[in-house]
């Protein structure tokens, strides 16, 4: 973390990348490191491969990542909760061009992919970033603490995932001190939600199917089921927890139709380890909770799904 304080300190010009498709953690930590990069008067901006989901977009400091002026020359990136260089999508011929690299992650199966990597097996990036920004002796205020609040609350189940860590409460209270106004952020991303998110849960619910003895609960969304409710991908969040919660559910995914095949999402319960899984397809995460990206038709991938998680079973 100290290497990773005095690369920021010694240099300027920064660009801040964060992983394609953006969720809460990865960009409530950039929002975090920006608004510190800020209070140093340094100058950067944040860059990523998919758009801001509307829902995020109704938190300023969420929304505030787009308003960042990019400057002429970037000296510097730090990648944010990016577990590999694939995740960085169309921001990686940017990092790659870039001399002095740097990364900030909480991921088990991150591949080091930086000059200077920082890697701690945390619950969510932002918690990481909390101690960069202590290490740089950054007051957390308003702002900062309300970016850093998304990422730990939507990376963590709202402090519910099984992993969560008693320094996790206490780290999270820090940010209760700073009156964040935390019902009014998880109103907006948990409590709320659009017809075209619930109709497209629908049909993820309608495909649902189980396997093992109703040990693995699984469905999948199909690129004409997004067209059909004029919805994305940010609309199917949530959806591979929907499967978790199925009773007697030891292991769960979720795919989704891309370009070159289907996006995996994965969950278990503490016992097993699915990031072991997606590992073996290119991809990684946590212990719980992991992905990869697997090209084919959907009943093949389905079927190479089934044939890993049985190995583990």
């Amino acid at each position: 973390m100290k290497q990773l304080a005095e690369f920021i300190i010694n240099n300027d010009n920064f660009a801040v990348i964060s992983h394609v498709s953006p969720d809460g953690d990865t960009m409530g930590s950039a929002a975090a490191l920006l608004y510190a990069l800020k209070k140093l008067n340094k100058k950067a901006y944040w860059v990523c491969e998919g758009k801001i989901p509307a829902d995020y977009m109704k938190i300023t400091e969420i929304a505030s990542l787009v308003e960042y002026e990019k400057p002429k020359k970037t000296e510097c990136a730090i990648a944010v909760d990016v577990s590999s260089p694939d995740r960085l999508g169309n921001c990686l011929e940017l990092f790659n061009n870039i001399n002095k690299t740097a990364q900030i992650d909480h991921h088990i199966t991150n591949t080091n992919y930086a000059c200077i990597n920082v890697v701690k097996n945390r619950n969510a990036c932002a918690f990481n970033v909390m101690e960069l920004l202590d290490e740089l002796n950054i007051e957390i205020d308003y702002n900062i603490a309300r970016a850093l609040f998304v990422g730990i609350m939507t990376d963590t189940g709202r402090l519910s995932h099984a992993g969560v860590t008693e320094q996790d409460v206490i780290d999270t209270s820090k940010l209760y001190a700073k009156n964040i106004d935390h019902n009014n952020i998880i109103s907006t991303l948990f409590q709320t939600t659009t017809l075209k998110k619930v109709q497209l849960k629908g049909r993820a619910v309608e495909h649902i199917q189980t396997a093992f003895d109703n040990k693995v609960t699984y469905t999948y969304l199909d690129s004409a089921d997004y067209l059909e409710f004029d919805a994305d991908n940010s609309d199917s969040e949530g959806v591979i927890e929907t499967m978790r919660s199925v009773e007697g559910t030891l292991i769960a995914f979720f795919i989704r139709q891309v370009p070159n095949g289907y996006k995996v999402s994965m969950r278990c319960t503490p016992e097993y380890d699915v990031s072991l899984i997606c590992s073996s397809f290119g991809g990684g995460g946590h212990k719980l909770a992991a992905g990869c990206t697997i090209e084919g038709a959907k009943e093949d991938v389905i079927n190479s799904l089934l044939n890993a998680i049985k190995e583990v079973l």
